[in-house]
């Protein structure tokens, strides 16, 4: 309620949990997590009425599984949130056209918790299209 930015830092610390407790959004440099909090309306109002909207309400899996492109899922082994891990199960048995890949050591910050395998993942995600 008027405090967006205060709202934009917990949604940023939970959507990069670890399972050690700590948080991807913390361990960035002060300058980084300021250019987060300073798109922090932007990411709120994307996931408005509710918390999960993008994901839930605009690609349902449904959709997934009719994509005529191919799909790499991407995930962090160090992800706190069981509800990325079962957003991604889901859409693997509905969409099994999904690839998916685990970056080891990494949380949803992947790109910077692990930015070697990352871009290993990513790379081979696009030598591997047909």
């Amino acid at each position: 309620r008027g405090r967006r930015r205060e709202a934009a830092a917990v949604f940023f610390r939970w959507v990069s949990g670890l399972r050690d407790g700590r948080t991807g959004f913390d361990a960035l440099p002060t300058a980084d997590q300021q250019t987060l909090l300073a798109n922090g309306k932007i990411v709120l109002t994307e996931t408005d009425p509710h918390l999960f909207s993008p994901m839930m309400e605009n690609l349902p899996t449904t959709k997934l599984a009719a994509a005529q492109m191919p799909i790499t899922w991407l995930l962090g082994t160090e992800t706190r949130s069981t509800w990325f891990r079962n957003l991604r199960a889901r859409a693997m048995r509905r969409a099994p056209n999904i690839h998916s890949d685990h970056i080891a050591g990494a949380g949803h910050f992947a790109h910077r918790d692990a930015p070697k395998q990352f871009a290993t993942s990513v790379l081979r995600a696009l030598t591997n299209i047909p």
